[in-house]
C-alpha cells in the first residue's frame, strides 16, 4: 500500500510540473537605490577614425551591464510596483544572491531546479532528483511558501537540492522585473534568482494573419516536456516552446499533427536531446537548415521534420516541395525566410495514397536562427481518393505488384497539380507562414550581433585555410541605419575599417554587398591576417546564419572560400555582467565592434574578456583621472572590471565615486639589444597627374630593411613584393594612391604614398558600348537601334542601360583592376529589335566578370580573369 501512495504522489508532482497557462505580462518594479559617490564626469568615444594610423587607440568596446532588481545590499525604494500572479510559467533557479556578497553563487544547471507556481495556489517544485508539491499564498508583494509531500532520493554529494529547499521555505517576498524573479528571504537573508528558461519570446510579440483558417488563433507557452525514452512509438521530450493553435483550440488537447505552429528554441531543443545520448533532433536540425538553405539536397522522401511528437511514422511521401516565403528577395515582415514547405505523409503501414493523413508541412528557423519554426496542417485534395474505398482496383493491382513503382508515379502525379488543387490551396498556407512577425526579429539574421572571426581562408581564393588562434582580434559588426542599410564595423587585429553595405536577400541566409571605406593600414605583424580579413569582408557576397543563431558563415565569391565566425555573446572570452536597474548610474558601449573588460584603469592591465556592441551595466566607480569607469562585474577581480570612457556613454554617475587603481601589473622588461639604424626611405614619382592612357614612373630606394611592398591601395600587398632599390612606370585608369611599405629589421613597419591623379579616367565619362566577345556570342557588335551604356560614378556606384532594361550596381577599382558587383536591374521584356534580351543578358554576364581594364585614346577595354578582352566602349 505503501508503494501505490508513493506512486501517486510521483504522478501527481509530474502532473503539476507539466502544467501551463499563457505567460503573464511583466508590470514595472522597484529600481534599488544607489549610494551616493563623487562625481565624474563622462567622455564618449569618438566613432573610429578614417584616417591610417599606427594602431588604434583602444580595443573594442565592452557592453557593460548591471545587477537586476533587489541585489545583495540594495534597499528597495518606496514606489515599488509587483506583480501579482505568479502563476503559468516555469521558473528556473539561476542564481544566489547573498546581502553581503560573501556566499552568492551561479546555479550550474539551471534546468535541474525549477518552480511551477499553479493558480489554485499549489506549487510544483523540481530540486535536482527530487519533486515536491507546496502551497503558497500572496498579499502584494509578500509570498510564503509551505512545503508538503517530497521525495527523497540522494541526488549526489554536488546537489544543490537540500539548500535549494531550505531556502525556499525562508522567502518572504518576491518582485519580478525584466523577466526574472526574485525570492527574497526573511531576515535579509539574500535573495534566489529565477528565469523563465530558453524562450526569449514571448506571446505578445508574435502576430499572425490566419487568412481564414480558424476564427481565431493564440498564442501559448508550453512548459517543458522532459526527454522519455518509454513512451511509444518513441522518444519524446520538447523544451518550453511557444504554439499557436487555430479557431480556439486549447494545447492541453493537443493532437498530433495539427493545425498548430510551433517556435521552439533550437539550442536547447538540441541539447535536451543530446543530453539524453539521442541524436535524433541534432540531425534533423541539421538536414532542416541545409534542405533550408539547398532544396536540391531534399530527397522525393524522407523529408527532415521536428517535432518527433508530430512523427507519427515513416516520411514516406513529400510532394510539392518549394519555400513558403519567396526566395531570394527583401521580406522586411516576415520572421521566417529560409525554410520549405510540402505535402506528406507519415505512414504506419504501405497503403495507397489517400486524403487521409496528408499534411502541409513547414520547417524552416527564424531570421536570426534562434527558434525553429514547424506548421503543420490538414489538406486534401479532389485529385486524390478520400479514404480506401475510393481506390480503384486498377490502383489497387499496381500498387500490389509495384509499390516502388506506385509511390513514384504518384509522386510525379501530385507534383503536376496546382497549389489550387488543394484544400486548403497551398498558397495560402504559404501566406500564413510568410505572415509571421516577431517584434524585434532582424530581418536579416546576420544584423544586430558581433562576430568573432574563428576559420576560414587567410584572404578570398587562398587554399590557406586558418583557424583564429584569438577570435577577438577579428570582429565584424552589421550595422543597421535602416533595415536594409547600414555599415559594417570591422576590428582587424591592429586596423579597423567602416564599409557600407546593403542587404538584397533576407532571412535566415541570403545576400548582401559592401562597398569599399575607411580602412587603417597599420602594421600588425608577419602573423596577421588583417588584410586578408578586411578584404574577405568587403568581398562576401552570401551569409549563411546557422540554426542556434551562434554562428555565421560568409560566403565568398566564385569558389573564393567561406568564413565561418561565432556570437561573441556565445564566445567563451565574452563577458556578460547584470543588467542595471532604471536609475542606476549606467555604462553601455557604444563601439560597434565590443570592448575589452580590464581588470584596471590602464591599457597595461590584463583583459578579462569582451563586451558587444549596446550592453550595459551598473557604473561603480570612476578613476582618478575621469578617463576609465569601474563596472560591476560578478567573479571579477574586486567584482569589477574596467572599460575606457572613449568606447562607453554613461548616464546617472554624477555621485559615482571614485575608485582608486588596484595595482598595475609589472612592466615588461627593458629590451637590451642595440637597435637597429632606422630605415631610410625614398619614394618619388615622375608626375603625379597624367591623362587616361599615359604612364607616370615610381621610383623608391631604401636601407636596413627586411622587405619591400609597393602596390596600389585596394590591393592585397603580399602579391607586390620588390627590392629595396627599383622603380615602376604605372599606367592607372583611376585615380590611384600607389603605397611603398616596408617592414623594418626590428619588426616595425614604415610607408610612403604618393596618389596619381587620372584626367579623363573611368568615372570622367559615360561609356558606350561598341563590341563584346566570348566564346559563346564570338566577336558581337550591339544591335542597330539599341544603346548598351556604363557610368562609373567616384562614389563606387555603377549604373547605365543595358540595350532595353536600366541596371545599377556597385564597383571596387584602382590602377588597372575592376571588380563589379552583384547588378540589380528593372524587369521591361523587349521585343524589337529581335534578339535584344538575348544581348542584355550576354553583356551584363560579361560586365559581371570585369577583372581589370584599360583606357586609351578615348576607349575603354574591360578584361576579364583570363586576360580575355571581353567588352570595348567609347566615351561618351
Amino acid at each position: 500500500m505503501k508503494r501505490k501512495i508513493i506512486t501517486l504522489l510521483i504522478l501527481t508532482l509530474l502532473l503539476i510540473l507539466a502544467a501551463c497557462s499563457e505567460e503573464p505580462t511583466p508590470e514595472p518594479t522597484q529600481v534599488p537605490e544607489v549610494a551616493p559617490p563623487t562625481e565624474a564626469p563622462p567622455t564618449e568615444a569618438p566613432p573610429p577614425t578614417a584616417e591610417p594610423a599606427a594602431e588604434p587607440t583602444e580595443e573594442p568596446a565592452v557592453e557593460v551591464v548591471a545587477e537586476p532588481a533587489l541585489v545583495p545590499g540594495a534597499e528597495p525604494v518606496e514606489e515599488m510596483v509587483v506583480e501579482s500572479d505568479l502563476a503559468g510559467r516555469q521558473w528556473y533557479w539561476e542564481e544566489f544572491q547573498d546581502t553581503a556578497d560573501i556566499t552568492s553563487f551561479d546555479v550550474p544547471d539551471p534546468g535541474q531546479y525549477k518552480i511551477l507556481f499553479n493558480a489554485d495556489g499549489t506549487a510544483g517544485i523540481k530540486a535536482d532528483c527530487n519533486n515536491v508539491l507546496a502551497e503558497y499564498t500572496t498579499d502584494g508583494s509578500s509570498l510564503t511558501l509551505a512545503l508538503g509531500p517530497t521525495t527523497t532520493a540522494f541526488c549526489g554529494e554536488e546537489s544543490l537540492d537540500n539548500i535549494y529547499l531550505a531556502r525556499l521555505t525562508e522567502v518572504v517576498s518576491y518582485v519580478i522585473h525584466e523577466g526574472k524573479l526574485h525570492l527574497n528571504l526573511m531576515a535579509d537573508g539574500g535573495n534566489l534568482v529565477f528565469g523563465t528558461g530558453p524562450l526569449t519570446i514571448t506571446p505578445e510579440q508574435i502576430n499572425l494573419d490566419s487568412q481564414g483558417l480558424g476564427t481565431t488563433w493564440e498564442a501559448f507557452v508550453i512548459p517543458e516536456t522532459p526527454y522519455d525514452q518509454s513512451q511509444p512509438p518513441g522518444p519524446k521530450g520538447m523544451p518550453e516552446h511557444i504554439e499557436i493553435r487555430f479557431g480556439g483550440a486549447n494545447p492541453d488537447n493537443n493532437q498530433p499533427l495539427g493545425p498548430v505552429m510551433y517556435v521552439i528554441p533550437v539550442n536547447a531543443y538540441r541539447a535536451m536531446w543530446d543530453q539524453a545520448g539521442n541524436a535524433t533532433v541534432s540531425n534533423n536540425i541539421e538536414s532542416i537548415q541545409d534542405v533550408g538553405f539547398n532544396l536540391s539536397l531534399a530527397e522525393i522522401n524522407g523529408l527532415a521534420t521536428l517535432p518527433v511528437e508530430e512523427i507519427p511514422g515513416p516520411n514516406d511521401l513529400a510532394v510539392q516541395l518549394g519555400r513558403a516565403v519567396p526566395f531570394g528577395q527583401v521580406n522586411e515582415i516576415s520572421a521566417t525566410q529560409t525554410g520549405y514547405r510540402f505535402v506528406g505523409r507519415w505512414a504506419q503501414d504501405a497503403n495507397p495514397v489517400t486524403d487521409q493523413n496528408l499534411y502541409y508541412v513547414y520547417q524552416g528557423y527564424t531570421n536570426d536562427g534562434y527558434y525553429l519554426v514547424s506548421f503543420w496542417y490538414p489538406v486534401s485534395s479532389p485529385e486524390i481518393a478520400d479514404d480506401m474505398s475510393g481506390v480503384s482496383p486498377e490502383t489497387m493491382e499496381q500498387f500490389n505488384n509495384d509499390y516502388s513503382g506506385y509511390m513514384v508515379a504518384e509522386t510525379e502525379r501530385l507534383n503536376g497539380l496546382g497549389t489550387d488543387a488543394w484544400a486548403p490551396d497551398l498558397a495560402v498556407l504559404d501566406t500564413v507562414v510568410a505572415s509571421l512577425e516577431i517584434e524585434e526579429m532582424p530581418s536579416a539574421g546576420l544584423q544586430g550581433k558581433t562576430w568573432l572571426w574563428t576559420q576560414g581562408p587567410s584572404q578570398p581564393g587562398s587554399s590557406e585555410l586558418v583557424e583564429i588562434a584569438d577570435p577577438t582580434l577579428y570582429q565584424v559588426t552589421y550595422g543597421q541605419e535602416n533595415t536594409l542599410a547600414g555599415t559594417v564595423q570591422v576590428a582587424a587585429d591592429c586596423n579597423l575599417a567602416s564599409l557600407p553595405y546593403e542587404i538584397n536577400q533576407t532571412g535566415q541566409s541570403g545576400g548582401m554587398l559592401a562597398q569599399p571605406g575607411p580602412v587603417t593600414l597599420a602594421f600588425c605583424g608577419e602573423e596577421s591576417y588583417s588584410e586578408g580579413f578586411i578584404y574577405s569582408i568587403q568581398a562576401s557576397q552570401d551569409y549563411r546564419v546557422l540554426a542556434g543563431g551562434d554562428r555565421l558563415e560568409l560566403v565568398l565569391p566564385a569558389g573564393g572560400g567561406t568564413l565561418t565566425l561565432v556570437d561573441l555573446a556565445s564566445y567563451e572570452g565574452s563577458v556578460t555582467p547584470p543588467e542595471p536597474e532604471i536609475g542606476e548610474p549606467k555604462a553601455t558601449v557604444t563601439s560597434a565592434v565590443g570592448a575589452n573588460v580590464r581588470t584596471g584603469p590602464g591599457t597595461n592591465y590584463p583583459i578579462l574578456g569582451v563586451a558587444p556592441f549596446g550592453v550595459s551595466g551598473r557604473v561603480v566607480g570612476v578613476s582618478e583621472d575621469g578617463v576609465w569607469w569601474a563596472v560591476f562585474i560578478p567573479g571579477a577581480p574586486n567584482n569589477q572590471g574596467w572599460v575606457s570612457s572613449s568606447v562607453v556613454a554613461v548616464e546617472n554617475v554624477e555621485n559615482v565615486p571614485v575608485t582608486p587603481a588596484p595595482a598595475p601589473p609589472p612592466p615588461a622588461p627593458a629590451p637590451t639589444a642595440t637597435l637597429p639604424p632606422a630605415a631610410n626611405i625614398t619614394f618619388n614619382a615622375s608626375r603625379t597627374t597624367i591623362n587616361a592612357g599615359e604612364t607616370a614612373l615610381l621610383s623608391w630606394s631604401v636601407e636596413n630593411v627586411s622587405a619591400v611592398y609597393m602596390f596600389p591601395v585596394g590591393a592585397s600587398y603580399v602579391n607586390y613584393p620588390t627590392s629595396g632599390q627599383g622603380g615602376k612606370e604605372v599606367r592607372p585608369g583611376i585615380t590611384t594612391t600607389y603605397v611603398l611599405l616596408v617592414f623594418n629589421t626590428d619588426g616595425s613597419q614604415s610607408s610612403a604614398s604618393i596618389e596619381i591623379t587620372v584626367i579623363n579616367g573611368l568615372t570622367a565619362n559615360q561609356w558606350t558600348l561598341q563590341s563584346y566577345s566570348s566564346p559563346e556570342t564570338g566577336y558581337r557588335t550591339p544591335l542597330p537601334g539599341t544603346q548598351i551604356t556604363a557610368r562609373f560614378e567616384a562614389n563606387g556606384d555603377l549604373s547605365g542601360t543595358g540595350g532595353c532594361n536600366s541596371y545599377n550596381s556597385g564597383f571596387m577599382a584602382y590602377d588597372q583592376t575592376l571588380r563589379v558587383y552583384t547588378l540589380g536591374a528593372s524587369q521591361t521584356l523587349c521585343i524589337d529589335p529581335a534578339g535584344i534580351m538575348e544581348q542584355e543578358a550576354a553583356y551584363t554576364t560579361l560586365l559581371a566578370k570585369a577583372a581589370t581594364f584599360t583606357i586609351s585614346a578615348g576607349q575603354l577595354s574591360v578584361f576579364d580573369n583570363a586576360g580575355n578582352r571581353i567588352l570595348v566602349y567609347s566615351a561618351g
